[in-house]
């Protein structure tokens, strides 16, 4: 295992403690959710920031974030979900809106999908044809 990759996962175990340890502290579940998802452990994050959204679902940044996990892990309806309750909701600054209203584009991109169209076509040669 690479230097660097030791060291994350240190880190990941550090702010998973702090987690466990004050569970309460809305600090240390943000932090624990920045490392765990530099870590590639992306539904610890999830489930930490709707453990979060239990309590406070009012939050919109904490939606847009969640969207964001949820867009990169392939989730697009709940990625669709979490940011238009998050616009509804209201509270984001004007970037976040920005951002929030960029990122629709995108996850309805993935949700309608690729159409691939093929046409074939075919035929016999024959050298021996008398026309």
């Amino acid at each position: 295992m690479p230097a660097g990759a030791q060291g994350l996962f240190t880190a990941y175990d550090d702010a998973f403690s702090a987690r466990i340890a004050s569970p309460a502290d809305n600090g240390t579940l943000a932090q624990f959710v920045t490392v765990a998802v530099n870590a590639g452990q992306y539904d610890q994050a999830i489930s930490s920031i709707e453990q979060y959204l239990i309590q406070y679902p009012r939050d919109a940044r904490a939606r847009l974030a969640a969207s964001r996990l949820y867009y990169h892990v392939g989730s697009y309806e709940l990625a669709r979900r979490q940011v238009q309750y998050g616009i509804e909701v209201g509270g984001l600054t004007a970037g976040e809106q920005q951002e929030a209203v960029r990122l629709l584009g995108p996850i309805d991109r993935a949700l309608r999908g690729v159409t691939w169209e093929l046409a074939l076509t075919g035929g016999v040669f024959s050298a021996f044809t008398d026309f």
